[in-house]
């Protein structure tokens, strides 16, 4: 994670006629980027992270309904049943209850496909990466 977030910080600063950006499915890496210090950190708020199943999802072109497109999708009777009653979006909406004790919890929002065990910010000491050297 650190290289690939030495490599972007490295490439902007030099490019002017390309900025590289992170997805917000890509929350742990987003938050990474920004850093320890919250007035830095500008990964908060709606787009913190993944917001599928929070703030949107997704129609097939068959009419099935899924959070987003790296999840499997699932039949509904209506956009409102989907909404309101799916298991799968009920569970996304969920995880949020298993980060509340983070202490990124404000700039960090995981996206439930990558499935991540163990976030990799609970132990990473931020004094070790510095974007503004690169």
């Amino acid at each position: 994670m650190e290289q690939t977030a030495n490599f972007i910080s490295a490439y902007e600063k030099n490019s002017a006629e390309m900025k590289l950006s992170v997805e917000p499915c890509f929350s742990v890496f987003k938050t990474f980027m920004g850093g320890a210090d919250s007035k830095k950190n500008l990964n908060r708020g709606i787009n913190r992270g993944c917001t599928a199943g929070r703030n949107h999802f997704c129609i097939t072109a068959t009419g099935k309904f899924s959070p987003c497109k790296f999840i499997p999708d699932e039949a509904a009777t209506s956009i409102v049943d989907y909404w309101e009653n799916s298991l799968t979006l009920k569970n996304f909406r969920a995880l949020e209850e298993n980060h509340k004790d983070c202490c990124y919890k404000r700039r960090c929002l995981p996206c439930p496909a990558l499935q991540i065990q163990t976030c990799p910010l609970a132990s990473y000491d931020f004094t070790l990466y510095n974007a503004e050297n690169f």
